[in-house]
């Protein structure tokens, strides 16, 4: 509150009260990301949305859960550059606050193992269309595979190892979430000296179970 009414200070009492409730009004980083889990968590107690589920789908019921939440949401927007450079392309979920302000990029994929091509084209799409830099992005995995709990070391190793856009600085496993079903882990990148969040979300979305 003290940084506000120093931002502020120049204002008069009125203007400076309604810009302190605006700043105050707009979502944290810790909301967004519990908005993000708890909608994966309402999609994977429908089971309709089980097996081999269009990934479109699955983003519109993700977006709307968003929406319904209060954020401003595009899903598959036209943004930025596409991966060759030349024109704009699409993302899949694109959320912003009140004013418009660009919050993250939600990339998500249906993976019935680690395809490793596949994965390394939808992480760098959110590289090549966050064109802010924005501190926060997601990866959502929606999984359709026998052993869930393999699947997730598999592609954790994977996704660590393989040498991306941005230097790697760290990860982080998730071991506040306490789910079999559904894991998360955060890789932080240097890009252009500041430290960046990749949030990858894998939901386990088998029939089969496993």
């Amino acid at each position: 509150m003290e940084e506000l009414e120093e931002r502020y200070s120049d204002e008069n009492i009125e203007t400076k009260l309604f810009k302190i409730y605006k700043d105050l009004s707009k979502p944290s980083l810790t909301q967004v990301d519990d908005h993000i889990l708890r909608s994966c968590l309402l999609m994977q107690s429908n089971r309709n949305y089980y097996g081999n589920y269009s990934e479109d789908d699955r983003n519109t019921f993700i977006a709307s859960m968003l929406e319904s939440a209060g954020y401003l949401v595009k899903d598959q927007t036209r943004r930025s550059r596409t991966e060759t450079g030349k024109s704009a392309g699409e993302i899949d979920i694109l959320i912003q606050d009140s004013e418009y302000y660009p919050i993250s990029i939600i990339e998500a994929l249906n993976l019935e193992s680690v395809n490793r091509s596949y994965i390394i084209t939808h992480i760098n799409k959110i590289f090549t269309y966050d064109a802010n830099g924005l501190s926060d992005n997601y990866i959502l995995v929606y999984a359709n595979v026998k052993k869930f709990g393999v699947f997730y070391k598999n592609y954790l190793d994977f996704v660590e190892a393989h040498d991306f856009e941005y230097p790697l600085v760290d990860l982080r496993q998730d071991s506040v979430l306490q789910y079999t079903e559904i894991r998360k882990f955060t890789i932080v990148y240097n890009r252009n000296e500041k430290k960046v969040n990749m949030h990858h979300v894998l939901i386990n979305l088998s029939d089969s179970g496993g």
